[in-house]
């Protein structure tokens, strides 16, 4: 699975052609590598086209199994904006990097990057390494024992290396999904827009093609022979060059025309 994810949003290096590891900076020089892994997958219905970059929160639960919320950290992509600032573009897109803003209580420990974020694919990395932080009672969360176990379930009492080395994948994620306390940010769709002016002359567009405006052959908006045709636009057709309708737009309100008057009708197609 790590080798998986990895080609697609990474791809190859070196001369052996080998899978890049994930990495805890923009460098990509094969530094800093992330061995042990969890990946949240997000559905592209929440994410849409991406996540709008420096909006990513994760707050994770790193207390014992028995009570795992009792202490929590707060993964961040505190270094990237929407301009494009503090990320590095790959074959799977922008990613930036999860660095831990709140919830340790060693101050050193602050600004340390446990994972990376595609905002483009909606995929996070998070490294093992932050259910190794120290908490405010000074011990390693998950160093031994049942009572700092990352999970029990399906299995004996395991760390968090160890559940991913010799745990079920079931069981590993549901650890992870037990330990989520938070997760939230902001999603971005791009629109393209295209506008079209649409003329109508003096001398065109002055009948109506509903067949409701005749009636025993004489227009139903003249009372006298002698009196100009009157139209009333409510529609507005775009058609390619070979007269093939592609789409149709309704106007808020139908507008006069009269042989009198030209109109230009400004369209916007959103895709």
């Amino acid at each position: 699975m790590y080798n998986q994810f990895s080609q697609v949003l990474l791809g190859y290096t070196g001369s052996a052609n080998t899978v890049r590891m994930f990495e805890n900076d923009l460098k990509l020089d094969q530094t800093g590598s992330m061995r042990n892994v969890m990946i949240v997958s997000l559905s592209r219905l929440l994410t849409k086209d991406q996540i709008k970059k420096g909006t990513f929160t994760l707050q994770l639960g790193t207390g014992p199994w028995g009570n795992r919320h009792s202490e929590t950290v707060t993964l961040q992509d505190s270094d990237a904006d929407a301009t494009g600032d503090g990320t590095t573009n790959t074959i799977g897109g922008d990613y930036g990097v999860l660095k831990a803003t709140a919830g340790l209580a060693t101050g050193s420990a602050h600004g340390t990057a446990h994972g990376i974020i595609f905002y483009q694919a909606g995929i996070a990395i998070i490294s093992s390494s932050v259910f190794d932080l120290t908490n405010s009672s000074g011990y390693g969360q998950f160093a031994s024992g049942a009572a700092s176990a990352f999970t029990t379930s399906l299995g004996p009492a395991l760390g968090c290396s160890a559940s991913l080395a010799t745990g079920s994948i079931s069981s590993s994620a549901d650890a992870l999904r037990e330990r989520i306390t938070n997760l939230t940010f902001n999603n971005s769709t791009e629109i393209n827009s295209t506008i079209y002016f649409c003329r109508l002359p003096v001398n065109k567009f002055n009948y109506s093609a509903n067949p409701t405006y005749l009636s025993a052959s004489k227009l139903r908006v003249k009372n006298r022979a002698d009196e100009l045709p009157v139209a009333y636009a409510t529609t507005v057709g775009l058609y390619n060059a070979r007269n093939e309708l592609l789409a149709v737009a309704k106007l808020s309100e139908p507008l006069k025309k009269t042989p009198q008057n030209e109109l230009t009708i400004r369209v916007r197609l959103d895709y």
